[in-house]
């Protein structure tokens, strides 16, 4: 608090006449009164703050929840979308591992077919070759 009286002493202490220093006090006790906070000034300045944080503190709370809901429903929904697509990605892979199976077991029962039908010529000409090798023998068993 400000001690008009002992600055009205100061002064004269000085060498200012009683009217200057009256002046002066005015003058001091009107830039105090309307620049210098008071200690009610500070304790309301002090209540209005902690009621700002605290309304920020609520307000930060609810958008990080919110916040979390969004990332967990985003999140939920990626992965309902992945599993989606890995399963139509298993789908696909299973019909061609089907049609590739199924071109194989066309592509090995020709080659069996072939083979089969080959067995039977190269039978066909190993008893033709049997036949005029014997035929060959008699022939020259008779020569003999």
């Amino acid at each position: 608090m400000f001690n008009s009286l002992k600055y009205v002493k100061q002064l004269e202490g000085v060498g200012l006449t009683r009217n200057q220093a009256e002046t002066h006090i005015e003058i001091m006790t009107e830039i105090i009164e309307t620049n210098l906070a008071t200690s009610q000034d500070l304790k309301d300045l002090g209540l209005d703050l902690g009621q700002r944080i605290k309304d920020v503190r609520t307000e930060l709370s609810q958008e990080i929840k919110d916040l979390r809901t969004e990332m967990t429903q985003e999140i939920s929904s990626l992965r309902s979308e992945m599993t989606q697509e890995i399963s139509g990605l298993r789908s696909e892979m299973t019909q061609e591992i089907s049609g590739l199976r199924s071109e194989m077991t066309q592509e090995i029962s020709g080659l069996r077919s072939e083979m089969t039908q080959l067995e039977s010529r190269l039978t066909i000409k190993l008893g033709a070759i049997v036949s005029v090798s014997i035929g060959l023998a008699v022939t020259l068993s008779k020569l003999v």
